[in-house]
Order: structure tokens, then C-alpha cells, then sequence
């Protein structure tokens, strides 16, 4: 199975991960890639900063598409920065559940937001 190397830095041209417009380029990248069924390197090489924000729309929209165990097969990082790690394994830990339930998840916002 071919693999493609994807490099944050490159794509989004810059060193910070903070925006989520910059995450859904990264997220269209993937998700044709994957789609492909191809298997997919995504590196963090020279990335400063990576929020939350951008690895839920960068990666974690990945889970609507795909079910869980394709995505942990097909998906690896590189590169990324130890003080980040903890962000990607939520992001890859909790998105599948919200993709599964999203309409009870997204209900359950729209209540707490109305109280």
C-alpha cells in the first residue's frame, strides 16, 4: 500500500496551528488521501504551536468520514512535539465518539448554551 508523507508546515505555510480554516486544509488533504486508501504520514516538522481547535478540524473531522479503526490504520504523525501529544490523543481518542453520537453531542451543546 502506497504511503504519502503530508507536511503541516508546507501546507498551511505557516509554524503555528491555530487556525481552523488551516485545519480544513489539512483535513481535505487527508480525507482524499485516505479515501484513496492510501496510508498517510502527517508531519509536524518546524510547527511551534498546535492548539486543539486545529487538530479537531484537521484530524478529527477524519472520524465522520471514516470509521475508527481505519483512520488508526491508515493515520500516523511525525514529528510532532511532545508538549502537543497529549492534544493529538484526546483529538483521536474522543472524536469517534462524537462523529457516532453527533446529533445527541450537538443537542446537548445547544442546552447548555440556551441555559
Amino acid at each position: 500500500m502506497e504511503t504519502i508523507k503530508i507536511g503541516v508546515k508546507n501546507a498551511i505555510k505557516t509554524i503555528y496551528c491555530i487556525d481552523t480554516a488551516d485545519g480544513e486544509k489539512i483535513y481535505l488533504l487527508l480525507r482524499n488521501t485516505l479515501s484513496e486508501d492510501k496510508l498517510v504520514r502527517l508531519s509536524f516538522e518546524g510547527i511551534e504551536l498546535v492548539i486543539a481547535a486545529f487538530l479537531n478540524t484537521a484530524v478529527g473531522q477524519l472520524f465522520k468520514d471514516f470509521d475508527a479503526p481505519y483512520v488508526e490504520s491508515h493515520l500516523s504523525v511525525e514529528d510532532l512535539h511532545e508538549d502537543f501529544q497529549h492534544i493529538w490523543n484526546k483529538v483521536i481518542k474522543r472524536s469517534p465518539n462524537y462523529y457516532t453520537h453527533q446529533e445527541a453531542m450537538d443537542q446537548c451543546i445547544s442546552n447548555i448554551i440556551e441555559e
